[in-house]
C-alpha cells in the first residue's frame, strides 16, 4: 500500500467514525469544497455545506450502529469501497446494508466525488424450488420501495 492510499484509507475511516460518533471529527478535511456526493436511491449533494446538512440531518433521525468496511480498491485517484452497514431510526426499526461507494480524489487529497450503490443482505435463489422464481416477502417489500 502506498502512502497516499494509506492517508485516504485513514480520511475515510475518520468519515465513518464521524457517523458511528455522531460527531463532525473533520469533515472537511475528508470533503473537497466543491464536492459532488450522489446516494444510491437519488439524492445528489453539491458542495461541503450540503454534505454537512446531510450529516447533521441523518444522524438527528437515526444511529449508524455500525460501518465497517470489507476492503478498499484504489486505482490512481479513484477509490472504490465495499462496506456494511447497520442503522436504526428513532423509533428503534433498523436496517443491514451492504454497499459499494466510488470515491475520486482530488490534488489535496480530498474526496470530490462520492457514488453509493446498495444492496439487499437477504438474499436467496429464486429458481431453488421453481422454474419460475420465488422471491421473499421481505425482497418484494425492499423492491418496492425503489419503485415508489
Amino acid at each position: 500500500m502506498t502512502a497516499t492510499e494509506e492517508k485516504r484509507e485513514e480520511l475515510i475511516d475518520l468519515w465513518l467514525n464521524s457517523w458511528k460518533k455522531k460527531d463532525n471529527l473533520g469533515i472537511e478535511k475528508v470533503f473537497a469544497p466543491d464536492v459532488h456526493y450522489i446516494r444510491s436511491w437519488g439524492p445528489e449533494y453539491y458542495g461541503l455545506l450540503e454534505v454537512e446538512y446531510l450529516f447533521n440531518e441523518q444522524n438527528d433521525r437515526g444511529t449508524i450502529r455500525s460501518w465497517e468496511v470489507d476492503r478498499f480498491i484504489h486505482n490512481d485517484d479513484e477509490t472504490i469501497i465495499h462496506w456494511f452497514l447497520e442503522d436504526e431510526n428513532k423509533t428503534g426499526n433498523g436496517k443491514k446494508i451492504e454497499g459499494l461507494s466510488i470515491l475520486k480524489w482530488n490534488k489535496n487529497n480530498q474526496i470530490s466525488f462520492v457514488q453509493d450503490f446498495l444492496c439487499n443482505i437477504h438474499r436467496s435463489d429464486p429458481y431453488s424450488s421453481s422454474e419460475s422464481p420465488v422471491y421473499t416477502e421481505q425482497q418484494l417489500n425492499w423492491l418496492d420501495k425503489f419503485r415508489k
